[in-house]
């Protein structure tokens, strides 16, 4: 077996999770597991229901999504804001791939920008056009949906994790944008302290969803396969509602339900800003 991002032989197996193994490559350290085993219809169908309702190993989720709007649009702004330093611009044409329910997107038009979005899931996306009037296409990457050297500003908000090939997805991506164009990227830092301490129950691994558990050397690995040039990385923490974290880990005793609104930092997230070179 070889590592999907940097081909690599030299391969740890770590444990299991939800019964499947997970894997670390020990030269660029991504942490990942056997998803190609899983069928393609699984994959368009569970995203599908991603926003919503949807079953994850058994675990019947609702309505996170909806739930967090306030704390999304609160972090978006923040995002925006450090675009808007990095890049030096408040317009420009940008699109955001993993738009979901268009709470970023929503966020960056009224920042300025002429923004659109790319998303798989039907229903998310007609939720983010009939509430907020947005402009979403629903495809994969790979259908390869628009024109070359289009945009000025790619987004990829916690949505690498995601993708079966990102080596690939980025290759596309890279052809999307502008010369000297802005490809900014958001994952969980696998490296992280959180990470190595929490082991198998780290909630980075969630299965079926995140297909890979990135370090910041194979996410820089995977964006140099593709001709993209780092310019700058982040480390931030990943700020989430502790009812939400504790519903999601079946860990939620009643006395915390009145936590519901009080947001905690686990310090796991990191934010590259690649340019198209």
């Amino acid at each position: 077996m070889k590592c999907p991002i940097c081909n690599s032989i030299n391969i740890k197996k770590l444990f299991k999770v939800a019964e499947q193994d997970i894997f670390k490559c020990l030269n660029c350290g991504v942490g990942f597991w056997k998803f190609w085993k899983m069928d393609n219809d699984y994959f368009e169908s569970f995203y599908n229901k991603y926003y919503s309702k949807r079953e994850s190993w058994g675990k019947v989720i609702t309505g996170d999504y909806y739930l967090l709007e306030e704390s999304c649009r609160k972090r978006f702004k923040s995002y925006l804001k450090e675009i808007y330093n990095y890049c030096g611009v408040s317009n420009g044409k940008l699109l955001d791939i993993g738009s979901g329910l268009g709470y970023f997107l929503d966020e960056a038009r009224k920042f300025g920008f002429d923004a659109c979005g790319l998303d798989l899931s039907q229903e998310a996306s007609e939720y983010a056009r009939t509430h907020f009037n947005l402009k979403i296409k629903v495809a994969n990457i790979e259908n390869d949906t628009f024109r070359p050297e289009e945009f000025d500003i790619i987004t990829m908000w916690a949505l690498i994790e995601h993708l079966p090939d990102p080596n690939q997805s980025l290759n596309v991506i890279k052809k999307w944008l502008k010369p000297g164009g802005k490809l900014i990227i958001s994952t969980p830092n696998y490296a992280c302290l959180f990470s190595r301490l929490s082991g198998k129950r780290c909630n980075m691994i969630k299965l079926p969803e995140h297909l890979f558990f990135f370090t910041p050397k194979a996410l820089r690995m995977s964006l140099e396969s593709a001709g993209l040039r780092l310019d700058k990385l982040s480390r931030k923490g990943s700020y989430y509602i502790i009812n939400y974290y504790l519903v999601n880990h079946n860990n939620r005793p009643s006395f915390l339900r009145f936590l519901r609104w009080i947001p905690f930092n686990l310090g796991d997230s990191m934010i590259f800003y690649v340019i198209k070179i």
